[in-house]
Order: structure tokens, then C-alpha cells, then sequence
């Protein structure tokens, strides 16, 4: 019987500018460190993981050392690797590393190792959630957290959101999609170089999260239960909440 060995990929190459035009977003102060910070911490301290690939913009590698030790982060847990233009490069960079470290162990004969990708400023996750989460990749191969939206939603014929033609859309056929999204790494990882062919610009555009590249390699999706305290830090609202949730000891 073979066992599961997690890891993990926090993608936190992104610049934010919705929120803070001057600063990365990952490195904005939430309740006294960055909010990256806060996201690596849960992801150590829960006890799942056995090793965390941090894909952070090329520029910040010289700088995580001092990151590290400033916040006393597990270096032999924790791997910085340079993210890319994109989601995708992010992700596939991120990858790369993964199967580098388990293709020099002995660990990947014997066991089925799981990823989980997850966006570097959802700093409010926690034990039980991911352990869900990777639960139903065992059990599906995949999965995706989801939540059923509660505002109604309509369709824009054009982008002209002023003048546009719309209708309504059945919000009871929606989902709005979390991360981690988990699977097998080394059917993540397959998944991620046949997708990688495709030309940039398609790539920009059409895969936004993991599900969309293992979709386009012919997987089926299985969408496990969202949270809705895992909320995505986007704009200055969102890090106020967060910073009330971690105040009252989320």
C-alpha cells in the first residue's frame, strides 16, 4: 500500500496593483509581518506537508534569505524558486522543483506523492480545510474548493459595460473557485508540459488556475466543499477583514 506524501506550491509572483500599486501584495503587512508570511506559516504548522515550493518573482530570490530568517522560516521545508510572467509559468516553475527534489530520493518509488498549489495571499487557511481538500484528491484524483456564489449575476454581450446588451445567468449553476487545488504531482506536472506547447499568449488566457490545464489534458474536475473564510486578499477591504479574522483569532 502505497503512501501519500504532500507538498505544496504557494504562487506569490503576482504584483497586486488593485491593492497597492508600489508594493507586492504578498509582502504587505497583515497583523505585524507580510501576508505571504502568514500563508507559509499555516502551511508549516499544519503538519501535512513534507516539503513547500515558493514560486516568488525572479527579482526577490536574493532577498529570500533574509525573509527567512527575519521570520525563522524552515529553509530545508520551505524552496524559492523564480515565478514567471504568468500564472502558469509560476506554477510550472514551482513543479519543475518538486519533481527535481523527489527524482533524487528515494521517496518516489514507494509512495504517491500529492501537490496542492495555492495563492500565496489566502492567509487564512487552515488544518481541517486543507486536510479536506487533499482527502479529495485521494479519493477523486483531483480537487477543486468551490463555493456557491450569493450575489446575482448577469451576462455582458460586449465589454462595454456602459452601453452593453446583458442577461441574467443562473447563479445555482456557478462556482466560485479556491485554492489549493491538488492533484498528483506527477499528473499535474504531465498535465503542465503538454499544455506548455501552446503559444504564450493562450496560455495567458486560457489557463487561470490548475483546473483549466488538467482539464485541457482530459481530466475530469471534481469540485470539493470552499470556505468562505479562505478569502484571497485582492483589495484594501480584503486585508482589513483578514486583519479583523487573524485580531479575533481565526
Amino acid at each position: 500500500m502505497k503512501n501519500n506524501i504532500c507538498t505544496a506550491i504557494i504562487v506569490a509572483g503576482g504584483k497586486g496593483l488593485r491593492l497597492d500599486p508600489a508594493h507586492p501584495k504578498q509582502y504587505l503587512p497583515l497583523a505585524g509581518k507580510p501576508i505571504l508570511i502568514h500563508t507559509l506559516e499555516r502551511f508549516y504548522d499544519c503538519g501535512l506537508f513534507e516539503r513547500c515550493v515558493v514560486a516568488l518573482p525572479a527579482a526577490d530570490l536574493a532577498g529570500w534569505p533574509t525573509l527567512c530568517g527575519r521570520h525563522h522560516l524552515d529553509r530545508a521545508f520551505f524552496e524559492a524558486v523564480a515565478g514567471g510572467a504568468t500564472r502558469f509559468d509560476s506554477v510550472q516553475a514551482g513543479l519543475g522543483a518538486l519533481t527535481r527534489h523527489y527524482n533524487n530520493t528515494a521517496a518516489k518509488a514507494s509512495n504517491d506523492i500529492w501537490v496542492a498549489v495555492h495563492d500565496g495571499v489566502r492567509p487564512l487557511i487552515g488544518k481541517a480545510f486543507l486536510q479536506a481538500c487533499l482527502q479529495a484528491a485521494f479519493k477523486y484524483g483531483n480537487a477543486v474548493p468551490a463555493l456557491p456564489p450569493v450575489e446575482s449575476f448577469r451576462y455582458l454581450e460586449t465589454l462595454d459595460t456602459t452601453e452593453a446588451a446583458n442577461r441574467p445567468i443562473d447563479r445555482n449553476r456557478l462556482r466560485s473557485l479556491q485554492t489549493p487545488q491538488c492533484a498528483r504531482l506527477s499528473r499535474l506536472s504531465a498535465a503542465f508540459d503538454r499544455a506548455a506547447a501552446l503559444p504564450e499568449t493562450e496560455k495567458a488566457t486560457r489557463f487561470t488556475d490548475e483546473a483549466t490545464v488538467l482539464e485541457y489534458d482530459g481530466d475530469r474536475i471534481h469540485l470539493c466543499e470552499g470556505s468562505p473564510f479562505n478569502l484571497k486578499i485582492t483589495r484594501p477591504i480584503d486585508l482589513q477583514w483578514a486583519e479583523l479574522a487573524l485580531t479575533s483569532g481565526l
